[in-house]
């Protein structure tokens, strides 16, 4: 609570009592204390560590004078500072000199944040919506429709609040995350966190909690809740999506801490007082974190949490945990030193590292050789000629000549000649030039062999891809694909499909990976108000151009729609790239990802009396 005092000082929020806790809140945001303040506040106090002892009959007794001297210097302490301890960090020269001394981890705030929220709407038995928060609301006077209600026979009855799901809901909810399949290696498998019977989340760790309230929540609360409330909860939603990205704008983070800022009073208008604890405050302080140590994932405990979970591995002797996990590393930084000098022998005993290949592109499942007809040779061959830089000034030579012999045409009569006769124009192109200089340009124009290997699986640029069969058979969904692309208007437009087969053309003396695939109709790619990007799978187009190279896609998943079980919302795959081909920094290949929330209306309370607390759509309250 009080999050009002963030907001500007003559915004309306400030004067409206019942929506809030009963009070008018006037007060501006606390000051930051500087380190050398802080400092100042505990350099009086001294550390009594261990339990105080009882003093024995004989103890001399001080006088009167002694105590009122050490009462008063204890009284004057106690006053001055709010803190019992003065940390030994403080002992550093340079500690009262840092701008940020202890890291806010944004993992643990999610995690604690997404269980109370979650604790709230489902409502397991342990949430923050009792009978002790409906009292603070009638010893507060605020929000009546949602006082406990003592019934004739005893029971008290508590109304379903504008946050309170009904049964149905909760398992369109639940039933939503269970069917929810994603790429290989963004979560672990979420139908298993799902309990239909007992209508909750279960076995939930810090990983499960990220992904479910940066991605999944928002989309799996689509049609259940009301607008407001909704919007709400995925502006929250859209805040740690946003503060989590590894490339963030600077200029727009002043912004985004005035959206959070609206968001937590709405917060404050819909849910109960006691939702609100140190970590739903916590996040207020992010941005100004961001500004000082660097994006959020920087100062994460996620590479802690998992090299503890290393060390713990290490531990064979539980007698002595220490001497195991000290054996184990010396041993593993021994090994892994004589391996650097080995890099080109072949190990025994030891396999094979199954990310080898992975930037370049490596078939995974599913490998099978076959013989490719006449019209899928030329459409698979075109497309690897349109995307290679050598042959951009021969594209732009054969278009001029079929403008030149063929005036009054129109351009997509144009396109589809050049489609039709470019690969053997280039062939005898190519073969009249007088010493080429690239062999590149030389095998590229005699053709791909006519044999071809497929895949059911294959990795590439940090990605695993599945054909739409393989993807039928494994818990997982990697068949789900964005590429950018110039429509017939000139416009880059995003097209959407699934992979149906993984091609590798063989040039001799290189191979080129292509994915065959089932586009999107661009007419039935649509952006919601909310900021969901929806498209229909059924209804698909551009058959005459299946092909796209490997390299030039990324990965998306599709969740089915709960407003329209028809359509599915598209949400951005993830890739996984370091330790791979000795990459060490992921930034020059993650892009910032806009997250689904962007575009969502929070609308502003302009009076008192327009915020509806209570379910009037469903009756399904709490007796106890």
């Amino acid at each position: 609570m009080g999050h009002r005092r963030f907001l500007p000082r003559y915004h309306p929020y400030r004067n409206m009592k019942k929506n809030f806790n009963g009070h008018r809140d006037t007060a501006g945001p606390p000051t930051e204390l500087t380190g050398t303040e802080v400092h100042n506040l505990v350099v009086g106090i001294t550390n009594e560590f261990g339990k105080k002892r009882k003093v024995g009959k004989r103890k001399e007794k001080s006088t009167s004078k002694e105590k009122t001297e050490e009462h008063v210097e204890k009284q004057k302490t106690k006053e001055r500072s709010m803190w019992k301890k003065k940390s030994i960090f403080w002992r550093l020269p340079y500690w009262k000199d840092l701008e940020v001394r202890h890291c806010i981890d944004l993992m643990h705030v999610e995690k604690n944040v997404c269980e109370s929220l979650m604790g709230l709407l489902l409502n397991p038995g342990t949430t923050k919506d009792g009978l002790n928060a409906r009292r603070d609301l009638e010893d507060m006077g605020v929000r009546s429709e949602l006082h406990p209600i003592t019934t004739e026979s005893g029971r008290v009855y508590l109304p379903p609040a504008c946050y309170t799901l009904s049964k149905e809901e909760k398992i369109d909810l639940l039933t939503c995350l269970s069917g929810i399949k994603v790429p290989s290696g963004y979560s672990s498998r979420i139908s298993r966190l799902v309990s239909l019977q007992d209508l909750k989340l279960v076995g939930m760790k810090s990983h499960d909690c990220h992904v479910l309230i940066t991605q999944l929540l928002p989309v799996a609360i689509r049609n259940i809740l009301p607008p407001k409330v909704r919007h709400t909860i995925q502006r929250l939603c859209s805040f740690f999506h946003a503060i989590g990205q590894k490339i963030i704008d600077p200029e727009g983070l002043d912004e985004l801490q005035a959206e959070l800022v609206r968001t937590l009073c709405h917060l404050e208008m819909y849910f109960p007082p006691t939702f609100f604890d140190i970590m739903e405050h916590l996040p207020v302080h992010l941005v100004r974190q961001t500004k000082c140590c660097g994006p959020a994932f920087m100062t994460q405990m996620y590479p802690c949490e998992r090299y503890l979970g290393i060390l713990k591995g290490y531990v064979w002797n539980r007698s002595h945990p220490e001497g195991s996990i000290i054996e184990s590393y010396t041993t593993e930084e021994a090994i892994e030193f004589c391996v650097d000098y080995m890099s080109e022998t072949s190990s025994i005993g030891l396999p094979r590292s199954h990310h080898e290949g992975r930037l370049d592109g490596v078939g995974t499942v599913g490998r099978k050789t076959i013989r490719l007809d006449r019209k899928v040779y030329d459409k698979a061959h075109f497309t690897v000629l349109q995307h290679m830089t050598e042959v951009v000034p021969y594209v732009d030579e054969h278009l001029a000549v079929i403008r030149q012999e063929n005036p009054g045409r129109s351009e997509s009569w144009v396109r589809n000649k050049h489609m039709s006769s470019f690969n053997e124009w280039l062939k005898n192109r190519i073969a009249r030039l007088q010493n080429l200089s690239s062999e590149t340009l030389q095998w590229l124009s005699q053709g791909p062999e006519w044999s071809a290997t497929t895949w059911q699986g294959y990795d590439i640029n940090g990605y695993t891809f599945h054909t739409v069969k393989q993807d039928s058979k494994c818990t997982v969904q990697n068949s789900g694909l964005r590429i950018e692309a110039a429509s017939d208007g000139g416009r880059r437009d995003q097209y959407y499909g699934k992979v149906e087969q993984i091609l590798e053309l063989d040039y001799l003396k290189f191979k080129v990976p292509l994915f065959r695939c089932r586009w999107v109709d661009l007419r039935n790619v649509k952006v919601d108000n909310e900021g969901f990007t929806t498209v229909n799978l059924a209804n698909n187009a551009y058959k005459d151009e299946p092909f796209v190279l490997a390299k030039q896609v990324v990965q998306v998943f599709y969740i089915v729609d709960p407003c329209n079980k028809k359509l599915h919302v598209v949400r951005e795959g993830k890739r996984k790239i370091v330790g791979l081909d000795n990459i060490a920094d992921e930034d020059d290949y993650n892009q910032h990802v806009h997250g689904i929330g962007q575009e969502i209306p929070l609308e502003e309370e302009e009076e008192e009396d327009e915020v509806q607390y209570a379910r009037v759509d469903h009756e399904e309250g709490l007796f106890l």
